[in-house]
């Protein structure tokens, strides 16, 4: 009797371990989007700083969609730097680019430079057509 249950309870583990791992599977995302979705947290990250309001927030993640993936690879710096030039370069668009200054902590922990955002603007200006 004990050796049938035991039967049963590998089945049932055998059973379980490949459910779990569709719906693993199911939930897994491309190294793209996963990417893609990381860069559109941290604009709510440089958002809390600068205070941006919610149409530039939305400019900013529209922007990071369609700023291709081989720009961004091309550019040697990390992601908070080039997440945080995008929202300077919409928050500079909407007019409030005389306060921006590069001695701010936030952008001190970054690493972001004036040099370096000029970099990423210029990309961003390069760009076709961006959405509005």
């Amino acid at each position: 009797m004990l050796k049938i249950r035991k039967i049963g309870l590998t089945q049932k583990r055998k059973h379980n371990r490949i459910l779990y791992l569709q719906k693993k599977y199911e939930k897994r995302v491309d190294k793209e989007t996963w990417r893609i979705n990381r860069y559109k947290s941290f604009v709510n990250v440089v958002s809390t700083n600068y205070m941006m309001t919610s149409w530039q927030k939305i400019r900013a993640k529209n922007i990071i969609e369609t700023f291709p993936e081989t720009h961004i690879s091309k550019i040697p710096y990390t992601y908070e730097e080039i997440v945080t030039s995008i929202c300077l370069y919409v928050m500079k668009e909407d007019g409030r680019g005389r306060e921006l200054r590069f001695n701010k902590d936030f952008l001190i922990s970054i690493g972001l430079t004036k040099n370096k955002y000029e970099v990423i603007s210029e990309n961003l200006q390069s760009l076709p057509e961006l959405p509005e």
